[in-house]
């Protein structure tokens, strides 16, 4: 009970009979019952709701998280039915505003059936600095339960600017994505929304981007991205990228990409590859000096120059083979995976490792060939002597056409 009622002696003096006459109501009773199920835990990082047992038929498929809004706190529910029973799975918890990362919460199944519900808290945070603020819009204190605040913790606001854009994450427990707009006007993003529950809450303010003021800022507005999950908004507003920082950002997300290994590429006196149709470009040659040392020291791009150098790629009228020398510490022939991504005219060719004792230990390296020059449905990794990692890609037989009749009329073009 609360810390008042606790210290109240009259309402201590009432306790007991009306403990007795509270606890015997029938519906508190199952609500203990169902209480003395779960077992609640809290450590630094997390809040630990488990069950140690589910109603039967229900599996963690079936188990679904939701928020709702109640002033001052909000509702967890936890919930679930079974697909083949009436059975069912229904518990409340409630936590105080900003104090839990709701949109990060999930539900897992441990051993021995065990319903694990694992709630993130929310990080401790001094306010944002004043600048950002939009002026007159949130009130100085939080008597209305507006995030936008200038003084107190900033728990339920959160701004980042990162590379490729900004990045807003702002509780609004109650708001549905159709009751929230979001714009930016002169460098401010402004957000409004409004509960439409019982506990009906409003929702305005604006954060500025460039408090610093030092340039102006170049945004793609066009490519705004707005998601709310669990009652948590997330806006991202992206940076006009220049040529460096989206090459950058595209080795980045290919996660070791190597180099090309398909026909139709030139290889350069500097031992770099690219594309015939490039290397014949005199304009893109004058200036490829003075591009290729901006690209090459970027972290990044360093990195993949790095995973590039351990790989040998080379070819026979069979095969391709690509070659890695040495492989991170941990990793087996076993833990290797082959896999294919489509992309268009080209696809890409992913080899990746996990070391199963050390999650240091990563292989991630990625290859990409033209569409139809390699048999991928056969290539193949192997450990040669040495602890040398070798992947095989087989290339396609060169087939005649087939004979016209067995296309069906009309569905194909005649050259």
């Amino acid at each position: 009970m609360t810390a008042e009622c606790a210290n109240d002696p009259n309402f201590m003096e009432d306790w007991t009979a009306l403990r007795a006459e509270i606890f015997g109501h029938p519906l508190i009773a199952e609500h203990l019952k169902e209480t003395a199920a779960w077992k609640v835990t809290v450590d630094k990082h997390n809040a630990y709701l488990k069950r140690e047992s589910l109603p039967a038929g229900i599996g963690i498929g079936d188990v679904k998280l939701s928020v709702r809004n109640l002033v001052d706190f909000l509702y967890l529910d936890v919930k679930g039915e079974s697909p083949t029973s009436e059975e069912c799975l229904e518990a409340t918890f409630y936590v105080q505003h900003g104090q839990f990362r709701l949109d990060e919460m999930k539900a897992e199944m441990l051993g021995g059936g065990v319903l694990q519900v694992v709630v993130p808290k929310a990080v401790k945070k001094v306010s944002l600095p004043y600048k950002c603020l939009a002026w007159g819009l949130p009130p100085l204190v939080n008597t209305c339960g507006n995030p936008f605040l200038r003084k107190g913790d900033a728990n339920t606001l959160d701004m980042k600017e990162e590379d490729d854009g900004f990045r807003l994450r702002l509780d609004m427990p109650g708001v549905g994505r159709d009751a929230v707009k979001v714009w930016v006007e002169n460098e401010m993003l402004f957000v409004k929304g409004i509960d439409i529950t019982e506990t009906a809450r409003f929702y305005n303010g604006g954060v500025l981007l460039n408090p610093s003021d030092d340039k102006p800022l170049e945004l793609d507005l066009d490519q705004i991205e707005v998601e709310i999950k669990n009652g948590v908004l997330k806006v991202f507003i992206p940076k006009k990228l220049n040529v460096l920082l989206a090459f950058a950002a595209a080795l980045e997300s290919l996660k070791g990409f190597v180099w090309p290994i398909h026909t139709g590429t030139v290889t350069m006196e500097d031992g770099s590859r690219m594309s015939a149709d490039v290397a014949n470009d005199p304009e893109f040659m004058k200036a490829w000096p003075a591009l290729k040392a901006e690209m090459f020291s970027h972290p990044i791009v360093a990195q993949h120059l790095k995973e590039k150098a351990a790989w040998e790629v080379t070819q026979d009228q069979d095969n391709a083979y690509l070659k890695r020398q040495i492989l991170p510490a941990g990793i087996a022939i076993g833990d290797v995976k082959l896999s294919a991504r489509d992309l268009v005219d080209y696809v890409y060719l992913d080899v990746k490792a996990e070391n199963p004792t050390s999650a240091e230990a990563l292989l991630e390296a990625t290859f990409y060939l033209k569409v139809g020059e390699f048999r991928l449905d056969a290539m193949k990794a192997e450990m040669l002597d040495g602890g040398v990692l070798q992947v095989v890609v087989p290339k396609a037989v060169k087939e005649v056409s087939l004979p016209y009749k067995c296309f069906a009329l009309g569905l194909h073009p005649s050259c």
